[in-house]
């Protein structure tokens, strides 16, 4: 590739350029972009390995990823600040083309790791969005840093477990029901859905009950489960055939309306870029990113990119123990017909999600047949559906046993709702498939 940015000044014309060429940019122009993305490669490597080797010392399973800004997403950006001149994004100030991630467990870790961070490199800029989360609810510590005798700025991005799946769940949201939040908002039901799930802990009676309505209204977990059912079992099994291969830690993940998740993986990052940059020229509908693991797993990719891979989100976890709660406040507040209400929505949730392990456990098994497959990955696999299930099982025993311990004083009441919820758990326990 012919070098023709060697100034900070040549970058920031681009810049320009861009924005004059918008929305129809020359593929020169993009070539170009893709220079400067592939200029950033030393530097990534170099901070992915010290956060690698720094963030054992906090956490030996933290999930350490990086990648660079895709081509699309840089020009929407600078397209998105150009409306206000004061806002005006000079492309060489451009600090998260390149970027790396880390997710430990809770924010102690997070606050540990910034420091031995801090003393390995010069953080040119630091924003805690933990202490001063975004008004949509958004959590994360960032970090842009420069490593010594080295002029480019690498984004850090530092997050707790909990608070990264939600920031995936509004990149899935937005997917699937085309909300725009992230840009614009689009969708006030949406947005203020999601910003509630980020408040999990500190949720009032209401706040629960509109979470209920928009799951209901949206079908929103029916949703996400369509697209991830769809995308499960081939993205499972195409990740098997990948881990048998030797050295392979940069994977190209594609992602497309309506399609099903394409995974590629590479030993080496030129060749990755290479296959990106094609990609892109061929197909500008779909979202591609090029990441990097050093330890792949199907766990750790589906958790670090679950908004790409649209196979698993823990937001069912989330989502089941909100409702839960409604319930019990229902029945103690005597509120009998929103108690059989969302009973009813909390177990169709469930038996839906049982009915996707159960198709999950149908293929696993015809899979297991097959002599070339890695059988320990398979019985992992297996292990887990089966572990999914218990938790299930044993959730649903423990609302129902914790429900009946309110006494309710007319004895037709007690009689009624007994028999509706009856109904209800019969009724929903019919809708599971048999496999």
């Amino acid at each position: 590739m012919k070098i023709t940015l060697k100034t900070n000044g040549d970058i920031n014309r681009l810049g320009d350029k861009i924005r004059a060429e918008y929305p129809n940019i020359e593929n020169s122009t993009k070539e170009q972009i893709q220079e400067h993305r592939i200029s950033f490669k030393e530097t990534t490597n170099a901070t992915f390995n010290s956060l690698c080797s720094l963030s054992k010392r906090v956490n030996k399973n933290a999930i350490i990823t990086y990648r660079i800004k895709r081509i699309e997403t840089i020009i929407g950006k600078l397209e998105r600040l150009n409306v206000d001149p004061k806002k005006k994004q000079q492309f060489a100030r451009m600090w998260d083309i390149s970027g790396c991630r880390c997710i430990v467990d809770n924010d102690r870790e997070v606050y540990k790791l910034e420091k031995l961070i801090s003393k390995k490199f010069k953080v040119r800029k630091k924003t805690d969005y933990i202490k001063n989360p975004k008004p949509n609810g958004y959590k994360s510590l960032h970090l842009y840093l420069q490593l010594p005798n080295d002029n480019k700025v690498v984004e850090v991005q530092l997050r707790n477990r909990l608070d990264h799946n939600w920031a995936t769940l509004v990149e899935i949201t937005d997917f699937i029901f085309d909300s725009q939040l992230k840009e614009y908002g689009k969708d006030k039901k949406l947005e203020r859905f999601l910003f509630l799930l980020s408040k999990r802990k500190t949720l009032i009676f209401e706040d629960k009950l509109f979470i209920a309505s928009v799951l209901k209204e949206y079908k929103y977990f029916e949703n996400l489960s369509k697209v991830f059912t769809r995308n499960y079992l081939k993205v499972r099994n195409r990740w098997l055939e990948l881990e048998i291969k030797n050295n392979h830690k940069f994977f190209l993940i594609e992602t497309k309306k309506d399609e099903i998740p394409k995974i590629n993986s590479f030993n080496g990052f030129n060749k990755a870029e290479d296959e990106y940059f094609k990609r892109y020229l061929n197909n500008h509908s779909s979202n591609i990113v090029l990441t990097h693991l050093t330890r792949p797993s199907y766990k750790n990719i589906s958790s670090a990119y679950s908004n790409y891979i649209l196979t698993v989100h823990s937001v069912l976890d989330d989502i089941t123990t909100i409702l839960r709660e409604l319930i019990i406040e229902c029945i103690k507040d005597k509120k009998y017909v929103s108690f059989l209400k969302y009973y009813n929505l909390h177990l169709s949730i469930l038996y839906n999600h049982i009915n996707n392990l159960n198709s999950e456990i149908l293929v696993s098994n015809k899979l297991a047949n097959d002599r070339n497959r890695n059988h320990t990955k398979q019985n992992e696999w297996k292990a887990d559906i089966k572990k999914q299930k218990e938790q299930i099982e044993k959730n649903d025993k423990k609302l129902y046993i914790e429900v009946n311990k309110y006494k309710i004083e007319s004895k037709l009441t007690q009689r009624f709702l007994n028999f509706r919820l009856k109904r209800i758990i019969r009724r929903n326990r019919k809708k599971i498939k048999k496999y």
